[in-house]
């Protein structure tokens, strides 16, 4: 089973837009996307970390982050991001890990 890179970008854009505490997908290098002022958090990012061809198949090492924005001057709101963020990757990772669809994308290993 061969899955492009391409399908994995638009399956996750596809989780993100579905969730709804998700309101900004962006694929790409951490520190380059959240440089954008156009951001409207909470934001899911992923970038491949490494991409690894062994024994004739190919493997994607996946970066995936999910952030928001705290108060600069109060950190009044603190626990709720940490509670929300934490909410929405444990919702990715089940997806991921367990969805018949991303079955079909591939093997999935979340270790």
């Amino acid at each position: 089973m061969s899955t492009s890179l391409k399908k994995i970008i638009r399956e996750l854009e596809i989780l993100a837009d579905a969730h709804d505490q998700v309101r900004t997908f962006r694929y790409g290098e951490f520190l380059e996307i959240i440089k954008d002022s156009t951001i409207d958090y909470t934001l899911l990012q992923f970038h491949v970390r490494n991409a690894p061809k062994t024994n004739g198949s190919q493997s994607f090492l996946l970066e995936i982050t999910v952030c928001d924005q705290v108060d600069e001057k109060t950190n009044i709101n603190l626990q709720d991001v940490e509670s929300n963020t934490l909410q929405i990757w444990q919702d990715i990772y089940n997806i991921v890990s367990y969805s018949p669809r991303w079955q079909t994308i591939g093997v999935t290993d979340t270790t």
